[in-house]
């Protein structure tokens, strides 16, 4: 990714670890994001009007046999609005987002290369550090019966 005189690079072994990776370059909010399901590879823009948005994993995946011929594909969420979002059809599927496209960041700022390409065009690049983790929560929330959450989504 580059952006105004400013480089970053993922690694796609980090990416696919992570999934999501929240950052910004030249303070404008940014989101990368690996599907290795979909082999698909993005990076978005997290300005929605003046609120900056924090994107996650749902822990979902989801198809519809009449996109991108029926293939699997994760469902992430923002921390925000808790609204879900499909990145196949690029927009939020559910919550107070729902329907809203997901900010594509302009193509000609990043692509999916090599190490060696980055560093002989880059060599001052921003690498993402390699077995970075964060601490689980000390409580999680738990659920006896998740049908209500389930409809509730259904009925949004």
């Amino acid at each position: 990714m580059y952006y105004q005189n400013q480089a970053k690079a993922y690694a796609v072994r980090d990416l696919i670890q992570h999934e999501i990776v929240n950052d910004s370059i030249n303070g404008q909010p940014i989101m990368a994001a690996y599907c290795i399901l979909a082999d698909l590879g993005a990076v978005y823009d997290r300005k929605y009007d003046d609120k900056v948005f924090t994107f996650g994993l749902s822990g979902y995946t989801y198809y519809d046999p009449e996109v991108w011929d029926g293939l699997d594909a994760f469902v992430f969420w923002d921390r925000e609005t808790e609204s879900l979002w499909w990145p196949l059809i690029d927009q939020a599927i559910t919550g107070k987002m729902k329907g809203t496209q997901l900010l594509l960041h302009d193509e000609k700022h990043w692509e999916d290369t090599t190490w060696k390409y980055v560093k002989e065009n880059y060599p001052h690049a921003e690498v993402l550090q390699s077995g970075q983790d964060m601490d689980p929560p000390e409580n999680w929330r738990t659920y006896e019966d998740v049908s209500a959450i389930v409809e509730k989504y259904q009925k949004e």
